[in-house]
């Protein structure tokens, strides 16, 4: 993905906040220093890259309700068992 946002510094910036957890347009505006308008505008940006990258290479989406940690721990569970 950064390659893909590589030549635009905000859509770079936007995403660095995404990974850290700041996912409101408030949070990133305060962290980034803009306004909320230019943060959304390059979250849009953000957003039709995503979808090129995801028509691209095929969409691969997680089901609703996962947790990412009650699956590792599952998995855990299961090798115990067996």
């Amino acid at each position: 993905m950064f390659d893909e946002v590589k030549d635009d510094p905000l859509e770079r910036a936007i995403v660095q906040q995404m990974l850290l957890g700041n996912d409101t347009p408030e949070e990133q505006a305060d962290a980034i220093g803009e306004s909320v308008d230019e943060i959304n505008n390059a979250r849009k940006r953000v957003a039709r890259r995503v979808d090129a990258i995801r028509e691209e290479e095929g969409d691969y989406e997680v089901p609703r309700g996962w947790d990412v940690e009650e699956g590792v721990a599952d998995e855990e569970e299961e090798e115990r068992e067996d």
